[in-house]
């Protein structure tokens, strides 16, 4: 019963501990000279190969015919959302750009 308690303490303790050490880390590889755009690809490699295996495992059986066929029907709303956010992004980079060349 005391487990049960203390379990959501216990799980934000560790993750702040997890949180320092990245900072750390990413300080002294700063530090070292490493580019911010390479350690950011990095960490989202080194998540995607943690992460991969539990959303592989803990999530095959619970993907239905239903689910499926709910997501090919809706395939065409997903690209129109996914053209249309990669469109906003490139005239927001474009835009931004343009005005730092402007102003500086």
């Amino acid at each position: 019963m005391a487990l049960k308690t203390w379990k959501p303490f216990i799980t934000v303790v560790s993750l702040q501990f997890g949180y320092a050490g990245l900072s750390i880390i990413a300080k002294f590889a700063l530090n070292q000279g490493m580019s911010p755009h390479v350690l950011a690809s990095y960490r989202h490699i080194v998540a995607t190969i943690f992460i991969a295996p539990f959303a592989y495992f803990l999530d095959r059986y619970s993907m239905s015919i239903w689910n499926i066929k709910l997501y090919n029907g809706h395939a065409c709303m997903y690209a129109f959302t996914y053209t249309y956010v990669l469109v906003e992004t490139c005239v927001y980079v474009f835009f931004t750009q343009n005005m730092l060349i402007f102003f500086f």
